[in-house]
């Protein structure tokens, strides 16, 4: 079937799609119980070509969302799942070498930085001391310069990093924040959301009760006005 086919099957009806007679009720004021009338039966008339059109648009595409629904789910079921499967489990044995890896790392860096500290804390001693004996402007110099490599050693973080290069791609570490509830209770209100379906359900069980049933602190059900056209 080709484009042109499908746009004229998929087309609504002429007499559906007419609505400008309809539109001109846009503008129209009601100012007495007679242009009340006249408004009442021109939403009567625009409620019914509503349903016509939605009516009409579900024969349309009825048939075709079911047709794609059922193929999203043959596509996730019987293909992306298990492929998602199979990549999560991977993904899972390769975190858990990779954290084991990298403990092993930072022990090792660990080491490194501690016989570097050590080496480092030598030689600013022997600096240190030249230049007390001797007050050496270079001696001097050098007992700064290793003080501050002392210091700068001390307060480095000690970091690692991975990564896994193949032919088709690389996979690296990347860190993250998350977070997870620990107390409910010293959750800031402000992260907290209304429930609206709780509440608009107390207010129909109030309309169906004919009256406030229920109290709920920081909240107030009132009346408001609403339309019901029949036609």
């Amino acid at each position: 079937m080709d484009t042109q086919t499908q746009a004229v099957k998929l087309s609504l009806p002429e007499d559906l799609k007419n609505i400008k007679p309809l539109m001109t009720w846009a503008d129209f004021p009601v100012k007495n119980e007679t242009d009340q009338e006249c408004a009442v039966a021109a939403m009567v008339e625009i409620k019914g070509r509503i349903k016509a059109i939605e009516e009409k648009q579900k024969e349309l595409f009825g048939p075709l969302k079911t047709a794609i629904r059922d193929f999203e789910v043959r596509v996730r079921d019987d293909l992306l799942n298990p492929l998602k499967i199979i990549r999560d489990t991977l993904n899972g044995r390769v975190i858990t070498f990779w954290d084991a890896r990298e403990a092993r790392l930072q022990q090792e860096a660990r080491e490194a930085r501690e016989k570097q500290l050590a080496e480092e804390r030598a030689a600013a001693e022997r600096a240190e001391a030249l230049a007390m004996t001797t007050g050496n402007v270079e001696a001097m110099s050098e007992m700064i310069i290793r003080a501050k490599n002392v210091e700068r050693l001390e307060t480095r973080p000690v970091e690692v990093s991975q990564t896994v290069k193949t032919t088709g791609g690389t996979l690296a570490q990347v860190k993250i924040w998350a977070w997870k509830i620990v107390d409910e209770s010293k959750v800031p209100g402000e992260f907290w959301m209304i429930d609206e379906k709780k509440l608009n359900a107390c207010a129909r069980r109030m309309g169906a009760a004919g009256g406030p049933e229920t109290d709920i602190p920081g909240v107030e059900f009132f009346q408001k006005t609403r339309t019901s056209l029949r036609g």
